[in-house]
């Protein structure tokens, strides 16, 4: 008897050496379409390309965006030299070119540049027109990085509000509540941990306690300042886990205080 393969084409007579034959081709054909999948890579060091309204514009189609002098619109698309595709606030629409500058302007790192400045208002413009929140630099840091590294708390919670990666680690192995900790900013520290009103999740933090760096350190190996170090050995009670370099479970005598 010949049978039909269909995912092969052909007929073969049916015997165990065809058999093997069949499977051996099955499965080198999963082989080579799984390698066809793209990876999924991790967020990369980008830009955004942003251009100045030189003139009014009020839309005259659903498509079309309104906009005013002065205004920064980040570009989206420019393929089309008559109308561009750009975006304001939290619209998208098209634009006349000749009513913005001729040069757009790309912003290398737009999200690490405003959180190691604390520039809210610009951080929160970003995150209005949908940029990362998890963008890399060259460093492999994050914007939360940068911003618990300088201590900007309202960058940081701005951040988590937008559900960024608060456990993303450096080259350097790092997270964000390394660098804080390291940098003695105890509001941000609390923040990372449990945010603050509607982000509070009871029993969980925000951040993690046990994450090491490259050197095996935790956030807590590397804080310097008492209320810091009291900060995170209250987190590691209240959720009940332990945390340190030497993984010492936190008791009433470990509370920074005024026992010195």
């Amino acid at each position: 008897p010949r049978h039909n393969f269909p995912l092969i084409g052909f007929f073969l007579p049916v015997n165990r050496l065809n058999y093997y034959i069949i499977f051996l081709i099955i499965l080198l054909k999963g082989v080579f379409e799984m390698s066809d999948q793209k990876p999924i890579l991790p967020p990369k060091p980008g830009q955004v390309r942003v251009i100045k309204a030189l003139y009014n514009y009020a839309a005259q189609a659903k498509d079309e965006l309104s906009f005013d002098a002065g205004d920064i619109l980040y570009l989206v698309d420019s393929t089309n030299k008559d109308w561009y595709t750009a975006r304001c606030g939290s619209s998208v629409g098209l634009i006349p070119s000749n009513y913005v500058e001729e040069q757009t302007e790309a912003v290398p790192q737009p999200m690490h540049s405003a959180c190691q400045y604390g520039n809210l208002t610009f951080l929160a413009e970003l995150i209005d027109n949908k940029v990362s929140v998890n963008g890399l630099d060259a460093a492999g840091n994050t914007a939360l990085h940068w911003a618990s590294r300088g201590g900007h708390a309202e960058c940081v919670r701005l951040l988590l509000m937008a559900k960024c990666d608060a456990n993303a680690q450096n080259k350097s192995g790092d997270t964000a509540l390394h660098l804080t900790a390291w940098k003695s900013h105890s509001a941000v520290v609390e923040l990372l941990l449990f945010g603050d009103g509607a982000q509070v999740r009871t029993g969980v933090a925000n951040a993690s306690l046990s994450v090491k760096n490259r050197q095996g350190e935790t956030p807590l190996a590397m804080a310097k300042d008492a209320e810091v170090k009291a900060a995170l050995l209250r987190a590691a009670r209240l959720l009940g886990r332990t945390t340190s370099a030497t993984e010492v479970t936190y008791s009433d005598s470990d509370d920074g205080g005024d026992s010195d």
